[in-house]
């Protein structure tokens, strides 16, 4: 096999894990989604560090508390290489000014598998700037 061949399957691979975790958020399937990133580490824009799957789950259920009812996102476009994913996220909620949209970019490790890491970044800016 080929090494272009081989770097096309990792790519799919890597697509595969996080369609994978974001079917399981979709579906509520914390089980799924544990098993797919058991020791994930997430670095925020701001410098903070969430610690494990456990951690991850808190600041997300913290996430939508915060940004209250009508929080929401979706899957905008997804790029990848063999090990990493790169995805695009419209994030929605209707506490922000005007009920306006933001972006996030979210770049995933992929290993053998699973997810141990991800790196999230907003652009929250609802002035326009």
């Amino acid at each position: 096999m080929s090494k272009r061949k081989q770097a096309g399957n990792s790519e799919a691979s890597a697509g595969l894990v996080v369609q994978g975790w974001f079917d399981a958020w979709a579906k509520a399937d914390m089980d799924r989604a544990r098993r797919i990133a058991p020791r994930l580490r997430t670095y925020l824009g701001n410098g903070d560090i969430v610690e494990g799957f456990d951690g991850f789950v808190a600041w997300f259920a913290e996430r939508r508390v915060s940004e209250g009812h009508g929080f929401s996102y979706s899957v905008v476009d997804v790029r990848t290489t063999a090990n990493l994913a790169v995805v695009l996220v419209q994030l929605h909620s209707e506490l922000r000014r005007h009920g306006e949209d933001w972006m996030q970019v979210a770049v995933y490790r992929i290993d053998s598998g699973q997810i141990p890491g991800v790196w999230v970044f907003e652009d929250d800016r609802t002035d326009g700037s």
